[in-house]
Order: structure tokens, then sequence, then C-alpha cells
């Protein structure tokens, strides 16, 4: 049994962490992610989604589906959601999000590619 947390962003910039679902059965899970074999890819991977995408019940499902596969093998991954953000968050989102945003990659990128300098 795997247990998922993630995390989401308030529009205001603070963090909400909130437990994901138990996952049993990986097989139940796997069609639909994004059309390749999980089990092979060992990328870190960060996804930093709006919560009210235009496709929401597509794009973000798949983004949480595609987060709980590559923790499931053992892939270290971070799900940030913005609360009240779209797809257009980095170009037109709130400012505090917008920031945030830009914090959440810039740290997931200073503590994954220091070791390559």
């Amino acid at each position: 049994m795997v247990k998922v947390d993630q995390v989401a962003i308030h529009p205001n910039g603070t963090e909400i962490a909130f437990s994901g679902i138990d996952y049993t059965d990986f097989a139940d899970y796997r069609y639909g992610l994004y059309r390749y074999n999980l089990a092979e890819d060992k990328t870190r991977c960060v996804f930093e989604p709006g919560k009210y995408h235009i496709a929401q019940m597509v794009y973000l499902n798949d983004h949480k589906l595609m987060y709980t596969a590559l923790k499931f093998h053992g892939i270290e991954t971070r799900l940030c959601l913005f609360m009240g953000e779209n797809h257009e968050l980095s170009r037109s989102g709130h400012p505090k999000a917008r920031v945030r945003r830009l914090a959440e990659i810039t740290a997931w990128m200073e503590q994954h590619l220091k070791a390559t300098r």
C-alpha cells in the first residue's frame, strides 16, 4: 500500500497539506498515464497545475494519477496545486501564486541540479 501526500497552494500563498489516496493496485491506474511505461522512468518530477483548469476533470486528474504512479515507483515527485488558478498561472495568475510557483520551481531546481555543477 502506498500513501501519497500532496500540497495545495492557496491564492494568498499559504500551503495546505492533505493526504492522498491509498493505492493498492497500480494496474487499475496505469491506463491513460501519459502512454508510456512508468516502471522504466526514473526522472524526478514536479507538477504545478492550476486547480481550476478549463478541463479540470481531465488534466488535473491526469496530473494526480501521474504523480501517484511516479511515487508508487519510488521516484521523487512533488505536486503543487494552486487553488483558484488555471493554465494561465504563469502569465495572468494571482501575483502571490505566480511568485510561489517560481519559488517552487527554483527550489526544485536548486535541490536537484546542484549535484551536476
